[in-house]
């Protein structure tokens, strides 16, 4: 009676154990039988990464040039509406006007200088005044046959007889600090921030009514109390591509 119960318990130990065991090793005769499979799964696994590794190289190379090319359209069309305010207001213009491109030029706190791209081939000829759409640009200072050295009106060398607006009071716009000018010698003190500066019908270099700037702010000098205007630039001149040279 007692070998018969301790015979079950085996009998079960061992149908455990089988049930376990067989499963592995037919795995293992299936590894050693077909070893070529095992290591071929491995070589698809390795060329299918490699294969999502160039799609991925790719994807990144056409965003890259579709990024590219988004940037060249911008750029074009920023140029185009350039290019298309600069021909209207010439069209629109009763000054005698030949379009030029800055192609260099020194910004510098010494000399406020560019470079254009016309020169005595196309007519331009030192002391002609250059503007384009926006305003007062400066005036050619030196002229070779195809290209030309452009003094800004924010250099300190220049003195621009201007006039108020909105009030009519004269001045005389020099260049500033910072990019900035000052109206000097304005006699009458109803000039406000916001006010327009035009060139003036006395001056005999630069055309009437010029747009030169606009005034940020109004101050008082403190050894002979005359106002000092600062005036704003209505041209971005450090931001200049393109410019109109007034040649008659």
């Amino acid at each position: 009676m007692k070998v018969k119960s301790f015979i079950l318990p085996v009998i079960l130990i061992v149908i455990v154990v089988i049930h376990f065991i067989i499963p592995f090793r037919l795995n293992l005769i299936d590894l050693f039988r077909n070893p070529l499979s095992f290591f071929s799964s491995i070589k698809i696994s390795i060329a299918t990464y490699n294969q999502l590794l160039a799609e991925n190289k790719k994807l990144k190379s056409e965003n890259m040039s579709l990024a590219n090319n988004q940037i060249i359209i911008d750029n074009l069309k920023r140029e185009n509406l350039q290019l298309k305010k600069l021909f209207d207001f010439k069209q629109s213009s009763a000054l005698k006007l030949r379009g030029a491109n800055v192609i260099g030029g020194d910004l510098s706190g010494f000399s406020t200088t560019i470079i254009i791209d016309k020169g005595l081939k196309a007519g331009i000829r030192k002391g002609m005044v250059v503007i384009n759409e926006g305003g007062l640009v400066g005036r050619v200072i030196d002229s070779g046959d195809d290209c030309s050295q452009v003094l800004l009106i924010t250099d300190s060398s220049l003195s621009i007889s201007a006039i108020i607006s909105r009030t009519r009071s004269q001045g005389i716009i020099c260049g500033g600090i910072g990019g900035y000018l000052i109206m000097k010698y304005v006699e009458d003190d109803d000039v406000t921030s916001g006010d327009k500066i035009i060139t003036s019908n006395l001056s005999t270099v630069y055309p009437k009514g010029v747009l030169i700037g606009e005034v940020v702010r109004v101050e008082k000098d403190i050894f002979n109390k005359d106002l000092v205007v600062i005036v704003k630039p209505s041209v971005e001149l450090e931001k200049l591509e393109t410019v109109l040279v007034v040649i008659s």
